[in-house]
């Protein structure tokens, strides 16, 4: 069995806990830090970890006085780059992969109304190469709603031509009863993959806010891929802020696999995901 890889974040954890749960409040911030490990167990003995940080730079102050502290900086319209890497293993029966991945991606909002976004991710999955540019146009319909349009070209060494995804999104906050506050995200999306030459997606996710600091939500997608191998994903999500500097996200998923090609595939995975926020 291979080495574990995973140990390099440990020493990223401690730091943000003892950093961050330190701080004192304050209502503004321009560095996020986002540290994320999940879990995820399918039939067959098939098992994935994933471990994430991902720094975000915000190109004005986001002021999270008058607003929910998850979505400040959407309400604030604000610019921003975030670069991340991955570790991700891989286990099915006796087999075990490791690989690693980086991303670089940017929003650029014009006016405080127009929203442009660029992103780029490198990763190797069963030894194969993968490369994903993505680019989306959009504009905020009002200070709580945007809707953006996107594509992305996926790059995969062994393949014989790229894949084209093309995708349309749909966020708003919504004020319940003027104390308290939902979140929708809805996307759309049209995309191909080695499997079947077309695959509609839907991925939807609302989340109530309690508080400003505190959230419950649930998720549903579908993927519907022309070669009848559907799946239906289920959902539940929780977020907390401890202080204005740090929170605490926990989310749990189960993905159910509507057909099988044989008595050998996977007709279900649980996946389980840590979420550690800290600001600046």
């Amino acid at each position: 069995m291979k080495s574990s890889n995973r140990y390099w974040l440990i020493p990223a954890y401690v730091f943000l806990l003892a950093a961050f749960s330190s701080l004192s409040f304050a209502d503004s911030y321009k560095v996020q830090i986002d540290l994320d490990g999940l879990h995820s167990d399918a039939d067959l003995g098939a098992q994935q970890e994933t471990y994430r940080l991902r720094n975000t730079f915000y190109f004005k102050t986001i002021d999270t006085a008058q607003a929910i502290y998850q979505e400040a900086a959407f309400l604030n319209k604000a610019s921003s780059i975030s670069l991340s890497v991955a570790n991700n293993e891989e286990t099915l029966s006796s087999i075990d992969d490791s690989c690693c991945a980086w991303s670089v991606d940017g929003k650029y909002i014009l006016s405080e109304r127009f929203i442009f976004q660029a992103a780029y991710n490198s990763n190797s999955i069963n030894g194969v190469d993968e490369t994903n540019l993505g680019l989306g146009a959009g504009f905020y319909i009002n200070d709580t709603t945007s809707f953006v349009v996107g594509f992305t070209q996926k790059d995969i060494d062994d393949a014989d031509k790229d894949f084209n995804t093309t995708s349309i999104s749909l966020k708003s906050v919504i004020d319940v009863d003027g104390e308290k506050t939902a979140v929708g995200d809805l996307t759309a999306s049209v995309s191909e993959n080695v499997g079947a030459n077309t695959v509609i997606e839907l991925d939807g996710s609302m989340d109530y806010y309690f508080t400003p600091r505190f959230s419950l939500g649930g998720r549903f997608a579908a993927s519907l891929p022309n070669n009848g191998n559907d799946t239906n994903t289920y959902g539940i999500q929780a977020r907390y802020f401890i202080a204005d500097s740090f929170s605490v996200g926990a989310s749990f998923a189960t993905t159910i696999f509507q057909e099988e090609e044989d008595t050998a595939s996977i007709d279900n995975t649980d996946t389980f995901t840590l979420t550690l926020t800290g600001r600046l």
